[in-house]
């Protein structure tokens, strides 16, 4: 078996990631063995991908393992940018800790900065949503601010901050204002 096998039988059995150093550790191997590649590796990305379609996301170590394929984009390709974005959509409500649903809401809002329906997907994101996972999604709007190329998806996104500004949970009129001051600061 080769190290890149070992690492996906490794992270199939979610079981030995215990601890947020037991992820560190098995990302610091992952980044070393990805710098002989020029694309992702298809049995690496299919066990993370198979890590996350079937655990829930309620570890506080996923974030490290969202960062490690948000490092790594210019490394994937655009089937699997769009297979990470499909699946993102779909756990995101899920997610447990609020470091992962913050660097989730991050490639959310990355992934879909160009995306005429992106600020859509976000804002049903946000009628699925609770708690401290719902309050990052200002963040998303914010990088589809920053990332747009597009003027008017800058100033719907614009909008949606200033809406989310006035939000029931205080917690998202706060992340929604932090966000508002960073867009009008830019």
């Amino acid at each position: 078996m080769d190290d890149l096998e070992q690492l996906a039988a490794q992270i199939r059995n979610a079981d030995v990631f215990r601890t947020e150093k037991d992820f560190f550790d098995w990302v610091v191997k992952a980044e070393f063995e990805l710098v002989s590649h020029d694309t992702f590796p298809p049995v690496l990305w299919q066990a993370l991908l198979n890590v996350f379609r079937t655990d829930v996301p309620d570890h506080s170590g996923y974030w490290q393992l969202l960062h490690f394929i948000q490092n790594n984009d210019v490394m994937l390709s655009s089937d699997q940018r769009e297979q990470i974005k499909f699946l993102l959509v779909q756990i995101f409500p899920r997610f447990k800790d609020w470091m992962s649903a913050f660097v989730a809401a991050e490639m959310l809002g990355a992934y879909y900065a160009n995306d005429e329906e992106g600020l859509q997907v976000l804002n049903n994101l946000a009628q699925k949503s609770q708690g401290s996972v719902l309050a990052c999604l200002p963040h998303a709007i914010e990088t589809v601010f920053r990332e747009t190329s597009s003027d008017e998806i800058r100033a719907k996104a614009l909008k949606e901050l200033k809406n989310l500004s006035t939000h029931s949970s205080e917690l998202v009129r706060q992340e929604a204002t932090i966000s508002l001051a960073k867009v009008n600061g830019r």
